[in-house]
């Protein structure tokens, strides 16, 4: 990885890959732990959903109180010449509009007009969640993939629709932006970098050429103002919002080790195993030694409405980033 004279750090291999789990997997683990490995593959009656709902509760919880767990990253836009309005960035492949149908056939297949499922990103047998739609909305898997037309695998079945809702196409599993942990957003204009401001006072409402976009505003999309008179690189700093996490594929938002340890305390405390107290205290621990190596005390929770650059300054980088 190389590191640029005056922007964030460029690629020049693979990219560092996040530690994730699939749901899965953590759920095989617990019930290895708890015991059931004779008969992991035919679990009892119902401890497969009581382990999902203990994974599914404890990802969440940690995602939300321990923002040291949380992925920051850079998440770029490009603006269009004369476009306020832009989606928020999501790291996977994404394709929207009103030219999009559901067609039946051998086999089914989404076709669309002008967009290009090749260059979004869509690969053959990919997941795909598909929203907006009529009657077509949930999960699909891709079969093979072109320019104009993705065809659908054979188990997935859809109902014909003709083009005109506002479709989205979106590979499942893939990250977006939290819009509520976003600590810096700036614009590339060539080489020189320019911060933004946020906030957009109706007084700048009066400019009505086209130029430089100097204010930004968060809502359910970001707008900029005044609008682009060309392409601009605008670069967002936050971190990833917390993804789905019910499907076996699905994958953790955050390191998978503290979800375990404390699915796992509360799986044996609602078990009565008398040992769950053991991984209550390791999951303490490490979280602890994460927000130490953070924040520099390992029970400072930061409040989330401070500024980042009030935060006190980390005595050492995090084991994992």
């Amino acid at each position: 990885m190389a590191v640029g004279t005056n922007g964030p750090p460029v690629l020049n291999g693979s990219p560092y890959v996040y530690p994730d789990k699939t749901l899965a997997k953590l759920r095989e683990q617990l019930l290895l732990r708890l015991g059931y490995g004779a008969i992991l593959a035919n679990p009892p009656p119902g401890i497969s959903e009581t382990l999902d709902a203990f994974l599914q509760d404890v990802h969440e919880q940690i995602y939300f109180r321990y923002p040291t767990l949380r992925q920051e990253r850079w998440w770029t836009v490009t603006t269009v010449q004369g476009s306020r309005f832009y989606d928020v960035p999501y790291t996977g492949a994404y394709l929207a509009g009103t030219d999009i149908s559901i067609n039946q056939g051998s086999p089914d297949s989404i076709s669309q007009l002008a967009l290009d499922f090749t260059a979004a990103g869509f690969t053959d047998g990919m997941v795909v969640n598909v929203t907006g739609s009529e009657f077509n909305d949930g999960l699909h898997t891709l079969g093979t993939v072109g320019t104009l037309s993705t065809n659908l695998s054979t188990t997935t079945t859809v109902t014909a629709e003709a083009a005109g809702n506002l479709v989205s196409v979106i590979e499942a599993g893939g990250a977006n932006l939290d819009l509520r942990e976003i600590t810096y957003v700036g614009m590339l204009d060539g080489t020189i970098w320019n911060e933004m401001i946020a906030g957009i006072p109706p007084s700048l409402f009066n400019i009505d050429q086209q130029q430089r976009p100097t204010n930004y505003e968060i809502r359910e999309f970001i707008e900029v103002y005044p609008e682009p008179d060309q392409a601009y690189v605008i670069y967002l700093k936050g971190r990833m919002a917390l993804r789905p996490f019910t499907a076996d594929t699905d994958v953790t938002t955050v390191d998978p080790w503290p979800v375990f340890l404390l699915a796992l305390a509360q799986a044996k405390a609602h078990y009565g195993q008398g040992d769950a107290r053991i991984y209550f205290q390791e999951f303490e621990a490490l979280v602890g030694g994460l927000n130490e190596a953070t924040f520099g005390t390992k029970r400072y929770i930061p409040n989330p409405d401070l500024p980042l650059r009030n935060l006190p300054y980390p005595k050492m980088n995090p084991p994992r980033v």
